[in-house]
């Protein structure tokens, strides 16, 4: 998800206000140390959630970064439809 804000209690010379660019990105937690398959160079990685001890309900872990600070795009792909908090990360992209 992509964020922006805009600054209204801030004005440059021609009278505009500043946008700040942000995105929310989920974190992930690697699975088997973070080690990469040495056949097909992917990662595997899970989703996990935090329990809220104010709350009934958890939540997924989720940062904001600065648009400008994301060096490049990975693939993104599910293990499969029976366990979908595990992913594959392939950040070689042709």
């Amino acid at each position: 998800m992509i964020l922006i804000i805009i600054d209204f209690s801030r004005e440059d010379i021609k009278g505009r206000h500043p946008l700040y660019t942000s995105t929310i990105i989920q974190t992930l937690k690697f699975k088997s140390g973070g080690y990469i398959d040495p056949i097909y160079s992917i990662v595997e990685v899970e989703e996990y959630y935090r329990l809220d001890p104010n709350s009934e309900y958890s939540y997924i872990n989720r940062r904001i970064y600065n648009s400008l600070s994301i060096i490049r795009t990975v693939y993104i792909i599910p293990r499969g439809l029976i366990d979908g908090l595990t992913y594959y990360i392939n950040n070689y992209i042709d």
